[in-house]
């Protein structure tokens, strides 16, 4: 094989390799930017909601309700859940339906807010604290 070659096969090669390792760190990038874009829309969300549910002043639910309906298009799959939260420790209401970790409940406690993942299904829990109590 002639030098000439080699260096072009060489040349190929790191060339091919740059592409590569550029393109997987903008994959991975754009998707770890996907994802936290996605978890704090699902935060928003929620917390309109939670205003919307259980507002502080009975005005504020229709005007919640009504960003709700104009500006916030609804999700193929969405569901909403409150759980009334007793003294801050533990959930009182338990929705059979959701198949959650313990650790995601009390994160969303004694954090404030929680996220999980179970398979294509995405889950945002606050901590929501109104006249008939907390919730989350």
């Amino acid at each position: 094989m002639k030098i000439r070659t080699k260096i072009i096969l060489v040349f190929a090669a790191l060339t091919l390799a740059v592409v590569l390792v550029t393109s997987f760190f903008v994959y991975y990038l754009a998707n770890q930017y996907s994802f936290e874009d996605f978890y704090k829309r699902l935060e928003i969300r929620a917390y309109i909601t939670a205003k919307a549910s259980l507002p502080y002043f009975e005005s504020d639910a229709a005007v919640y309700n009504e960003i709700r309906d104009k500006h916030l298009e609804k999700m193929p799959s969405e569901q909403e859940y409150l759980l009334k939260v007793d003294t801050l420790t533990h959930v009182v209401q338990h929705d059979d339906r959701l198949s959650l970790p313990e650790t995601f409940y009390s994160q969303a406690i004694h954090t404030g807010k929680a996220t999980y993942r179970q398979g294509d299904r995405f889950f945002e829990g606050i901590l929501y604290k109104s006249k008939q109590g907390h919730y989350r």
